[in-house]
């Protein structure tokens, strides 16, 4: 069975590999003991940096002009505070943001939270997975981030692919076969 194959039929038990052996198990060169993350930036805090120097401003200018602190500016970038929706329309208007980088703002957002709300119906399989995902988060090495990400979107990927078709084999005419 093939790796496609295997992450076809059994989603859970790949992710759950890809988790439990270190990076160096799966042929990497940094083993998941060894990586620790560093204190990093959210997509939001790295997507407002941007706009910020886009617009050609410092810290304390963009804070002075959405009247918070060039501290709590600086936070929100590096990852130690979170926007809030105010922080985050105060932005939106004072940089004059079009709707392009509105709805930007609103996908690095959702792409940066800090907890997630799990429905009661899952499967109990699922809650596993979910639960040793939490044990292992900030101890794993962008390459095993890598493959959870490609595991999570395999079946987008999937949906976009076109349906192979084999194709016919047309038969040869009576008349431009060799005798």
């Amino acid at each position: 069975m093939g790796a496609v194959d295997y992450a076809n039929k059994n989603p859970n038990k790949l992710l759950y590999y890809l988790l439990t052996y270190s990076a160096f198990d799966l042929c990497f060169v940094c083993p998941v003991s060894n990586y620790r993350h560093l204190h990093m930036p959210k997509p939001i805090g790295i997507f407002l940096r941007s706009l910020r120097v886009r617009a050609g401003l410092r810290q304390q200018e963009l804070a002075d002009g959405l009247g918070y602190d060039a501290s709590h500016v600086s936070g929100v970038e590096v990852g130690r505070k979170n926007p809030s929706r105010e922080y985050l329309a105060r932005i939106a208007n004072y940089l004059r943001l079009g709707p392009d980088d509105r709805a930007t703002l609103q996908n690095e957002l959702a792409d940066s939270p800090t907890s997630i709300q799990l429905t009661p119906d899952l499967p109990t399989d699922e809650y596993r997975m979910y639960a040793e995902l939490g044990r292992k988060v900030g101890r794993l090495s962008p390459a095993q981030i890598e493959m959870v990400r490609r595991v999570v979107g395999f079946d987008d990927e999937l949906r976009l692919r076109p349906a192979c078709a084999p194709q016919r084999i047309k038969r040869r005419s009576k008349e431009g076969m060799p005798m």
